[in-house]
Protein backbone atom coordinates (compact mmCIF):
# COMPACT_ATOMS: atom_id res chain seq x y z
CA UNK A 1 0.00 0.00 0.00
CA UNK A 2 1.34 3.65 -0.80
CA UNK A 3 1.66 6.29 1.88
CA UNK A 4 -0.74 8.26 -0.15
CA UNK A 5 -3.29 5.17 -0.36
CA UNK A 6 -3.12 4.52 3.42
CA UNK A 7 -3.70 8.48 4.04
CA UNK A 8 -6.78 8.32 1.83
CA UNK A 9 -7.78 5.33 4.28
CA UNK A 10 -6.72 6.61 7.28
CA UNK A 11 -9.23 9.92 6.68
CA UNK A 12 -12.14 8.02 5.37
CA UNK A 13 -12.09 5.93 8.46
CA UNK A 14 -11.44 8.72 10.91
CA UNK A 15 -14.29 10.89 9.24
CA UNK A 16 -16.53 7.21 9.85
CA UNK A 17 -14.90 7.29 13.60
CA UNK A 18 -15.89 10.64 14.33
CA UNK A 19 -20.02 10.52 12.89
CA UNK A 20 -20.00 7.38 15.30
CA UNK A 21 -17.94 8.11 18.61
CA UNK A 22 -19.91 10.90 19.16
CA UNK A 23 -23.68 11.26 19.51
CA UNK A 24 -25.08 11.96 16.00
CA UNK A 25 -27.32 14.58 14.56
CA UNK A 26 -29.04 11.18 13.12
CA UNK A 27 -29.78 10.16 17.01
CA UNK A 28 -30.79 14.31 18.05
CA UNK A 29 -32.83 14.31 15.12
CA UNK A 30 -35.10 10.93 15.99
CA UNK A 31 -34.71 12.25 19.56
CA UNK A 32 -36.99 15.52 18.66
CA UNK A 33 -39.28 12.81 16.05
CA UNK A 34 -40.25 10.77 18.71
CA UNK A 35 -40.34 13.88 21.08
CA UNK A 36 -42.77 15.31 18.56
CA UNK A 37 -44.62 12.55 18.07
CA UNK A 38 -45.11 12.04 21.98
CA UNK A 39 -46.46 15.56 22.04
CA UNK A 40 -48.83 15.50 19.58
CA UNK A 41 -50.48 12.64 20.81
CA UNK A 42 -50.64 14.35 24.36
CA UNK A 43 -51.10 17.28 22.99
CA UNK A 44 -54.63 15.77 21.29
CA UNK A 45 -55.42 13.95 24.55
CA UNK A 46 -55.44 16.93 26.61
CA UNK A 47 -56.92 19.60 24.58
CA UNK A 48 -59.53 19.84 21.22
CA UNK A 49 -58.73 23.45 20.44
CA UNK A 50 -55.85 23.24 17.89
CA UNK A 51 -54.21 26.38 19.94
CA UNK A 52 -54.14 24.61 22.95
CA UNK A 53 -52.93 21.32 21.84
CA UNK A 54 -50.08 22.65 20.36
CA UNK A 55 -49.07 24.77 23.23
CA UNK A 56 -49.03 21.67 25.29
CA UNK A 57 -46.93 19.49 22.32
CA UNK A 58 -44.06 22.19 22.27
CA UNK A 59 -43.85 22.10 25.90
CA UNK A 60 -44.05 18.38 26.15
CA UNK A 61 -41.94 17.69 23.21
CA UNK A 62 -39.01 19.83 25.05
CA UNK A 63 -39.20 17.85 28.04
CA UNK A 64 -39.13 14.63 26.66
CA UNK A 65 -36.56 15.61 24.00
CA UNK A 66 -34.30 16.09 27.37
CA UNK A 67 -34.78 12.71 28.84
CA UNK A 68 -34.58 11.22 25.09
CA UNK A 69 -31.04 12.83 24.74
CA UNK A 70 -29.65 11.85 27.99
CA UNK A 71 -30.96 8.17 28.16
CA UNK A 72 -29.52 7.75 24.34
CA UNK A 73 -26.30 9.38 25.73
CA UNK A 74 -25.67 7.36 29.23
CA UNK A 75 -26.46 4.32 26.44
CA UNK A 76 -24.12 5.24 24.06
CA UNK A 77 -21.10 5.78 26.53
CA UNK A 78 -21.71 2.37 28.33
CA UNK A 79 -21.41 0.38 25.34
CA UNK A 80 -18.88 2.67 24.19
CA UNK A 81 -17.07 1.98 27.58
CA UNK A 82 -17.66 -1.67 27.82
CA UNK A 83 -15.85 -2.51 23.99
CA UNK A 84 -13.10 0.07 25.41
CA UNK A 85 -12.74 -2.46 28.23
CA UNK A 86 -12.80 -5.81 26.49
CA UNK A 87 -10.06 -4.02 24.03
CA UNK A 88 -7.58 -2.39 26.72
CA UNK A 89 -7.64 -6.29 28.37
CA UNK A 90 -6.85 -7.83 24.50
CA UNK A 91 -4.21 -4.76 24.71
CA UNK A 92 -2.20 -5.97 28.27
CA UNK A 93 -2.85 -9.07 27.33
CA UNK A 94 -0.30 -9.12 24.18
CA UNK A 95 1.74 -7.17 26.54
CA UNK A 96 1.84 -9.35 29.07
CA UNK A 97 2.81 -11.70 26.23
CA UNK A 98 5.65 -10.47 25.24
CA UNK A 99 5.05 -8.13 22.48
CA UNK A 100 6.12 -4.64 22.21
CA UNK A 101 3.81 -1.52 22.43
CA UNK A 102 3.74 -1.22 18.91
CA UNK A 103 3.11 -4.79 18.07
CA UNK A 104 0.38 -5.34 20.61
CA UNK A 105 -1.15 -2.35 18.86
CA UNK A 106 -0.99 -3.79 15.50
CA UNK A 107 -2.59 -7.26 17.05
CA UNK A 108 -5.53 -5.12 18.51
CA UNK A 109 -5.70 -3.05 15.39
CA UNK A 110 -6.03 -7.14 13.60
CA UNK A 111 -8.61 -8.42 16.19
CA UNK A 112 -10.90 -5.02 15.39
CA UNK A 113 -11.06 -5.82 11.99
CA UNK A 114 -13.45 -8.97 12.45
CA UNK A 115 -16.82 -8.83 10.44
CA UNK A 116 -19.07 -8.56 13.46
CA UNK A 117 -16.69 -5.87 15.18
CA UNK A 118 -18.58 -3.65 12.14
CA UNK A 119 -18.26 0.09 12.55
CA UNK A 120 -18.11 0.46 16.54
CA UNK A 121 -16.03 3.44 17.69
CA UNK A 122 -13.40 1.47 19.52
CA UNK A 123 -12.84 -1.05 16.05
CA UNK A 124 -12.64 1.76 14.51
CA UNK A 125 -10.26 3.94 16.43
CA UNK A 126 -7.82 0.65 17.06
CA UNK A 127 -8.34 -0.40 13.45
CA UNK A 128 -6.79 3.79 12.45
CA UNK A 129 -3.91 3.62 15.21
CA UNK A 130 -2.81 0.15 13.49
CA UNK A 131 -2.67 1.98 10.14
CA UNK A 132 -1.08 4.93 11.34
CA UNK A 133 1.97 2.46 12.69
CA UNK A 134 2.69 1.10 9.11
CA UNK A 135 3.11 5.29 8.14
CA UNK A 136 5.93 5.14 10.93
CA UNK A 137 3.83 7.81 13.13
CA UNK A 138 5.13 8.18 16.86
CA UNK A 139 3.42 5.72 19.27
CA UNK A 140 2.18 8.68 21.43
CA UNK A 141 1.12 10.73 18.77
CA UNK A 142 -0.92 7.90 17.50
CA UNK A 143 -2.60 7.09 20.77
CA UNK A 144 -3.28 10.90 21.50
CA UNK A 145 -4.89 11.09 17.68
CA UNK A 146 -6.69 7.76 19.23
CA UNK A 147 -8.08 9.57 22.40
CA UNK A 148 -9.30 12.08 20.76
CA UNK A 149 -11.54 10.38 18.28
CA UNK A 150 -12.75 8.35 20.72
CA UNK A 151 -13.44 11.46 23.46
CA UNK A 152 -13.59 9.53 26.53
CA UNK A 153 -12.03 10.12 30.04
CA UNK A 154 -10.48 6.69 29.57
CA UNK A 155 -9.02 6.92 26.79
CA UNK A 156 -7.50 10.28 27.58
CA UNK A 157 -6.22 8.74 30.57
CA UNK A 158 -4.56 5.92 29.01
CA UNK A 159 -3.03 8.69 26.27
CA UNK A 160 -2.02 10.95 28.95
CA UNK A 161 -0.39 8.48 31.18
CA UNK A 162 1.88 7.55 27.90
CA UNK A 163 2.95 10.55 27.08
CA UNK A 164 4.14 11.22 30.47
CA UNK A 165 5.84 7.88 30.33
CA UNK A 166 7.58 8.50 26.98
CA UNK A 167 9.00 12.07 28.18
CA UNK A 168 10.27 10.50 31.57
CA UNK A 169 11.49 7.64 30.22
CA UNK A 170 9.82 5.31 31.74
CA UNK A 171 9.19 1.39 30.44
CA UNK A 172 5.92 2.42 27.94
CA UNK A 173 4.83 -1.28 28.61
CA UNK A 174 4.78 -0.77 32.51
CA UNK A 175 3.11 2.19 31.91
CA UNK A 176 0.50 0.89 29.74
CA UNK A 177 -0.28 -2.36 31.93
CA UNK A 178 -0.54 -0.05 35.29
CA UNK A 179 -2.62 2.23 33.74
CA UNK A 180 -5.04 -0.89 32.29
CA UNK A 181 -5.08 -1.87 35.55
CA UNK A 182 -6.88 1.12 36.89
CA UNK A 183 -8.77 2.02 34.14
CA UNK A 184 -10.70 -1.43 34.16
CA UNK A 185 -10.99 -0.77 37.70
CA UNK A 186 -12.66 2.28 37.18
CA UNK A 187 -15.25 1.06 34.41
CA UNK A 188 -16.02 -1.79 36.51
CA UNK A 189 -17.24 0.83 39.32
CA UNK A 190 -19.17 2.83 36.56
CA UNK A 191 -20.56 -0.27 35.90
CA UNK A 192 -21.76 -0.82 39.26
CA UNK A 193 -22.91 2.51 39.82
CA UNK A 194 -24.93 2.29 36.52
CA UNK A 195 -26.67 -0.63 37.55
CA UNK A 196 -27.82 0.78 41.05
CA UNK A 197 -29.18 3.25 39.16
CA UNK A 198 -31.27 1.75 36.39
CA UNK A 199 -34.12 0.89 38.71
CA UNK A 200 -34.25 3.83 40.16
CA UNK A 201 -34.52 5.47 36.48
CA UNK A 202 -37.13 3.10 35.89
CA UNK A 203 -38.50 3.87 38.58
CA UNK A 204 -39.37 7.74 37.73
CA UNK A 205 -39.85 6.97 33.96
CA UNK A 206 -43.42 4.77 35.74
CA UNK A 207 -44.06 7.40 37.99
CA UNK A 208 -43.41 10.24 35.08
CA UNK A 209 -45.94 8.12 32.67
CA UNK A 210 -48.28 6.98 35.04
CA UNK A 211 -50.60 10.28 35.30
CA UNK A 212 -50.78 10.28 31.26
CA UNK A 213 -52.03 7.07 31.49
CA UNK A 214 -54.85 7.75 33.82
CA UNK A 215 -55.85 10.27 31.56
CA UNK A 216 -55.52 8.13 28.28
CA UNK A 217 -57.54 5.63 30.30
CA UNK A 218 -60.72 8.17 31.06
CA UNK A 219 -59.97 9.09 27.96
CA UNK A 220 -61.35 6.06 26.12
CA UNK A 221 -63.51 4.71 28.61
CA UNK A 222 -65.28 7.81 29.43
CA UNK A 223 -65.67 9.97 26.63
CA UNK A 224 -68.94 11.64 27.70
CA UNK A 225 -68.12 11.94 31.77
CA UNK A 226 -65.00 13.41 30.75
CA UNK A 227 -66.72 15.80 27.99
CA UNK A 228 -66.93 19.09 29.85
CA UNK A 229 -63.13 19.18 30.04
CA UNK A 230 -63.09 20.08 26.92
CA UNK A 231 -65.45 22.66 27.19
CA UNK A 232 -66.20 26.28 28.19
CA UNK A 233 -63.72 26.07 31.52
CA UNK A 234 -63.03 22.93 30.89
CA UNK A 235 -59.27 23.66 28.85
CA UNK A 236 -57.46 25.90 31.83
CA UNK A 237 -58.56 23.19 34.67
CA UNK A 238 -57.16 20.48 32.21
CA UNK A 239 -53.66 22.81 31.33
CA UNK A 240 -53.73 22.92 35.70
CA UNK A 241 -53.18 19.34 35.47
CA UNK A 242 -50.82 18.75 32.24
CA UNK A 243 -48.55 21.06 34.45
CA UNK A 244 -49.05 19.54 37.37
CA UNK A 245 -48.17 15.91 35.94
CA UNK A 246 -45.20 17.15 33.89
CA UNK A 247 -43.88 19.13 36.99
CA UNK A 248 -43.94 16.13 39.29
CA UNK A 249 -42.99 13.70 36.86
CA UNK A 250 -40.18 15.93 35.26
CA UNK A 251 -39.02 16.63 38.86
CA UNK A 252 -39.29 12.79 40.13
CA UNK A 253 -36.91 11.67 37.41
CA UNK A 254 -34.35 14.70 37.54
CA UNK A 255 -34.48 13.15 41.40
CA UNK A 256 -32.77 10.03 40.68
CA UNK A 257 -31.49 11.34 37.49
CA UNK A 258 -28.82 13.56 39.20
CA UNK A 259 -27.44 10.70 41.35
CA UNK A 260 -25.63 9.68 37.91
CA UNK A 261 -23.16 12.21 38.54
CA UNK A 262 -20.57 11.18 40.19
CA UNK A 263 -19.68 12.03 43.51
CA UNK A 264 -17.23 13.57 45.68
CA UNK A 265 -15.49 10.35 47.12
CA UNK A 266 -15.54 8.90 43.05
CA UNK A 267 -14.13 12.81 41.98
CA UNK A 268 -11.29 11.84 44.81
CA UNK A 269 -10.50 8.29 43.93
CA UNK A 270 -10.19 9.34 39.91
CA UNK A 271 -7.14 11.97 40.95
CA UNK A 272 -5.38 9.78 43.46
CA UNK A 273 -5.37 6.54 40.91
CA UNK A 274 -4.25 9.69 38.30
CA UNK A 275 -1.42 10.57 40.73
CA UNK A 276 -0.52 6.68 41.80
CA UNK A 277 0.69 6.41 38.17
CA UNK A 278 2.28 9.30 37.65
CA UNK A 279 4.53 8.59 41.08
CA UNK A 280 4.90 5.06 39.66
CA UNK A 281 5.95 6.70 36.32
CA UNK A 282 8.79 8.78 37.69
CA UNK A 283 7.24 11.74 38.45
CA UNK A 284 8.39 13.70 41.46
CA UNK A 285 4.94 14.55 44.00
CA UNK A 286 4.40 17.79 42.87
CA UNK A 287 4.81 17.19 39.20
CA UNK A 288 2.73 14.35 39.81
CA UNK A 289 0.16 16.67 41.41
CA UNK A 290 0.23 19.44 39.28
CA UNK A 291 -0.01 17.36 36.18
CA UNK A 292 -2.85 15.23 38.20
CA UNK A 293 -4.66 18.45 39.09
CA UNK A 294 -4.68 19.27 35.12
CA UNK A 295 -5.92 16.19 33.91
CA UNK A 296 -8.83 16.03 36.54
CA UNK A 297 -10.24 19.83 35.92
CA UNK A 298 -10.07 19.12 31.49
CA UNK A 299 -12.04 15.43 32.26
CA UNK A 300 -14.00 16.92 35.10
CA UNK A 301 -16.61 18.71 32.52
CA UNK A 302 -17.23 15.53 30.65
CA UNK A 303 -18.46 14.02 33.78
CA UNK A 304 -21.08 16.64 35.30
CA UNK A 305 -21.55 19.02 32.38
CA UNK A 306 -23.13 22.43 33.43
CA UNK A 307 -23.14 21.62 36.62
CA UNK A 308 -20.47 23.71 38.15
CA UNK A 309 -22.23 26.74 38.84
CA UNK A 310 -25.19 25.63 40.06
CA UNK A 311 -23.85 22.65 43.26
CA UNK A 312 -21.87 23.67 45.93
CA UNK A 313 -17.87 22.01 45.00
CA UNK A 314 -16.59 19.11 46.21
CA UNK A 315 -13.93 18.41 48.74
CA UNK A 316 -11.47 17.31 45.48
CA UNK A 317 -12.51 20.46 43.83
CA UNK A 318 -11.76 23.11 46.81
CA UNK A 319 -8.38 20.81 47.43
CA UNK A 320 -7.60 20.92 43.74
CA UNK A 321 -8.43 25.17 44.05
CA UNK A 322 -6.64 25.94 47.05
CA UNK A 323 -3.61 24.39 46.22
CA UNK A 324 -3.43 25.50 42.89
CA UNK A 325 -3.43 29.28 44.47
CA UNK A 326 -0.91 28.06 46.65
CA UNK A 327 1.57 26.90 44.15
CA UNK A 328 0.63 30.15 41.47
CA UNK A 329 2.05 32.21 43.67
CA UNK A 330 5.53 30.08 43.76
CA UNK A 331 4.81 28.45 46.93
CA UNK A 332 5.52 24.89 48.04
CA UNK A 333 3.37 21.98 47.49
CA UNK A 334 4.12 20.99 51.15
CA UNK A 335 3.29 24.52 52.72
CA UNK A 336 -0.41 25.09 50.26
CA UNK A 337 -1.50 21.06 51.18
CA UNK A 338 -0.69 22.22 54.95
CA UNK A 339 -2.43 25.47 54.50
CA UNK A 340 -5.22 23.29 53.15
CA UNK A 341 -5.27 21.14 55.57
CA UNK A 342 -6.12 23.17 58.74
CA UNK A 343 -8.21 25.46 56.90
CA UNK A 344 -10.99 22.25 55.54
CA UNK A 345 -13.11 20.42 57.83
CA UNK A 346 -12.79 16.57 58.16
CA UNK A 347 -13.27 14.58 55.21
CA UNK A 348 -11.54 12.79 52.64
CA UNK A 349 -10.18 15.18 50.84
CA UNK A 350 -8.35 16.66 54.11
CA UNK A 351 -7.08 13.09 54.83
CA UNK A 352 -5.43 12.43 51.70
CA UNK A 353 -4.17 16.26 51.70
CA UNK A 354 -2.89 15.50 55.00
CA UNK A 355 -1.15 11.77 54.16
CA UNK A 356 0.39 13.36 51.01
CA UNK A 357 2.02 16.23 53.44
CA UNK A 358 3.35 13.76 55.55
CA UNK A 359 4.90 11.81 52.86
CA UNK A 360 6.50 14.94 51.98
CA UNK A 361 7.70 15.74 55.24
CA UNK A 362 8.99 12.59 56.35
CA UNK A 363 9.59 10.30 53.22
CA UNK A 364 7.64 7.04 53.35
CA UNK A 365 7.93 3.82 50.61
CA UNK A 366 5.00 3.33 47.81
CA UNK A 367 3.17 6.57 48.13
CA UNK A 368 2.12 4.99 44.79
CA UNK A 369 0.10 2.10 46.39
CA UNK A 370 -1.25 3.83 49.50
CA UNK A 371 -2.98 6.27 47.19
CA UNK A 372 -4.34 2.86 44.90
CA UNK A 373 -5.69 1.48 48.35
CA UNK A 374 -7.63 4.31 49.68
CA UNK A 375 -8.90 5.07 45.85
CA UNK A 376 -10.35 1.22 46.58
CA UNK A 377 -11.81 2.62 49.79
CA UNK A 378 -13.63 5.76 48.54
CA UNK A 379 -15.04 3.64 45.74
CA UNK A 380 -16.76 0.89 47.95
CA UNK A 381 -17.61 4.42 50.36
CA UNK A 382 -19.35 5.86 47.34
CA UNK A 383 -21.17 2.50 46.47
CA UNK A 384 -22.52 2.61 50.08
CA UNK A 385 -23.26 6.26 49.66
CA UNK A 386 -25.08 5.97 46.49
CA UNK A 387 -27.57 3.18 48.78
CA UNK A 388 -27.76 5.99 51.31
CA UNK A 389 -28.86 8.26 49.22
CA UNK A 390 -31.32 6.20 47.63
CA UNK A 391 -33.14 5.95 50.58
CA UNK A 392 -33.41 9.76 51.29
CA UNK A 393 -33.92 10.26 47.56
CA UNK A 394 -37.32 8.45 48.00
CA UNK A 395 -38.07 10.42 50.92
CA UNK A 396 -37.94 13.78 48.49
CA UNK A 397 -39.40 11.80 46.13
CA UNK A 398 -43.00 12.07 48.05
CA UNK A 399 -43.27 15.71 46.96
CA UNK A 400 -43.97 14.91 43.56
CA UNK A 401 -45.75 11.89 44.03
CA UNK A 402 -48.47 14.01 46.00
CA UNK A 403 -48.32 16.70 42.97
CA UNK A 404 -49.14 14.07 40.76
CA UNK A 405 -51.62 12.45 43.01
CA UNK A 406 -53.74 15.72 43.04
CA UNK A 407 -53.48 15.95 39.70
CA UNK A 408 -54.99 13.09 39.17
CA UNK A 409 -58.20 13.67 41.72
CA UNK A 410 -58.25 16.87 39.76
CA UNK A 411 -59.07 14.97 36.72
CA UNK A 412 -60.98 12.83 38.07
CA UNK A 413 -63.46 14.92 40.38
CA UNK A 414 -63.53 18.18 37.53
CA UNK A 415 -66.11 16.53 35.12
CA UNK A 416 -68.42 16.15 37.76
CA UNK A 417 -67.96 19.66 38.98
CA UNK A 418 -68.14 21.28 35.70
CA UNK A 419 -71.32 19.52 34.77
CA UNK A 420 -72.69 21.10 37.79
CA UNK A 421 -72.23 24.71 36.97
CA UNK A 422 -73.58 24.07 33.56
Amino acid sequence: MTPLAGRDIEAAERKALRQRAHPSRRGNALDWCGAWTAGLLSGRLYFHEAFWSLAAAAGISVLLHGMLEGLRREKHRQKTRQRLKESLGLLALYLRAGFSLAEATRAAGRENQHPNKGAEPVALAWRQAARKLDLNRPIGRIYEEWAQDLGMEEAAWLSGMLDTGIKAGANLVSVVLETEEQLQIQIDFEAQRSALLAARRLEALIMAAAPMVLTLILSLSMRDYVQPLYQDKGPWVMLAVLIMQLGGGYCSYGLIHGEHFRGGEADLAVFMDCMALLIQTGLTMPAAWRQAADFWQRTRTRQRPGRGSLFRESGTEQMIAQVAGGLAFNGSLSEALSIFAENSPDGAASRIARMVLHNLRRGGPALGNLLKREAAGLRRQELLSLQQKGSRTEQWLLFPLILMLISSLVLAASPAILSMQC
